[in-house]
């Protein structure tokens, strides 16, 4: 009977040590840093399964142990599921660091900046080569239909959501201030506004020079004379298109056509850029003086 006892206590001692050794190698693992020498970003699609997720990793070259990645995972999920997502792994994280990140949800936030006074035609140049959207653009929005701005968004993002949120944006700014506009104004609805507001911005990229720039073109409306602004020449000869690469010459100032404020009265057809808040509020309020004429 005591030997049984000592025997059984041999063995159970045993088992313990193993199992404590078995514990402290896959700690050891789980909490070493990965094989990745540089921060990587990785994205976990929508539904796939905990094998292929290893294997995103693995591929990736952050990992080198698939099957115990998604062992630990499995043992792990009880706490927190893994959740789908672009997620930021910095250099050097271990297993444990790993799932961690990606069992919190904290996904990579990008940002698609539009600087203010770009061509519609630029701003879907560079949404088409924004890392991260994806889809079509299904309908190319009309000059100054969009609020230049940062937007923020998650990898698989849709490029006609961006696009959306762009004209909500803009929309949201006009209805906001239309109704604190300067009495008196030579400016009839929203369209005229950007048109005004298109004007301004590519005229001066000065914040300071808005409203004074804004006062000398509506003077000039008012007293029915010609706007005569190169950035509405250019426009006509480019479309929005690429910049026109040359001086404006005397032929330019003299071509016909419905943006060559040199040529015909009042505002052109149409805005000539998607201006910013800061031109917008400028054309809404701008400075009162007797100014007819600006330089550069």
């Amino acid at each position: 009977m005591s030997r049984l006892f000592i025997w059984l206590s041999v063995s159970s001692a045993t088992i313990f040590i193993l199992f404590a050794a078995v514990v402290f190698v896959v700690n050891h693992i789980v909490t070493t840093p990965s094989l990745s020498v540089s921060n990587k970003n990785i994205y976990i699609p929508s539904g796939v399964g905990l094998s292929k997720i290893s294997q995103i990793f693995y591929q990736s070259n952050i990992i080198n142990k698939p099957l115990l990645f998604e062992w630990v995972v499995r043992v792990n999920s009880y706490k927190r599921p893994v959740r789908s997502g672009e997620y930021f792994i910095p250099k050097g994280a271990s297993i444990s660091d790993i799932i961690k990140i990606i069992q919190s949800g904290r996904t990579v936030v990008r940002k698609f900046t539009v600087p203010e006074g770009l061509t519609t035609y630029q701003i879907i140049l560079r949404l088409k080569r924004a890392e991260g959207l994806f889809g079509q653009i299904s309908n190319i929005p009309k000059e100054g239909e969009l609020l230049p701005e940062t937007y923020f968004y998650s990898f698989g993002d849709k490029r006609n959501t961006i696009i959306k949120r762009m004209k909500k944006a803009l929309n949201e700014v006009l209805d906001k201030y239309w109704d604190s506009r300067q009495l008196g104004l030579p400016i009839k609805n929203y369209r005229e506004l950007i048109i005004l507001a298109s004007i301004v911005e590519k005229e001066t990229s000065i914040k300071g020079e808005r409203a004074r720039v804004a006062g000398v073109f509506v003077n000039r409306l008012k007293k029915g004379m010609r706007l005569q602004s190169d950035p509405t020449v250019i426009y006509g000869l480019t479309g929005g298109g690429e910049h026109l690469g040359r001086r404006l010459t005397k032929k330019d100032l003299m071509e016909l056509n419905p943006y060559n404020t040199y040529t015909f009265l009042g505002l052109p057809e149409g805005p000539i850029a998607n201006p910013g808040k800061q031109s917008i509020l400028a054309a809404l309020n701008p400075i009162k003086s007797d100014e007819l004429f600006f330089v550069a």
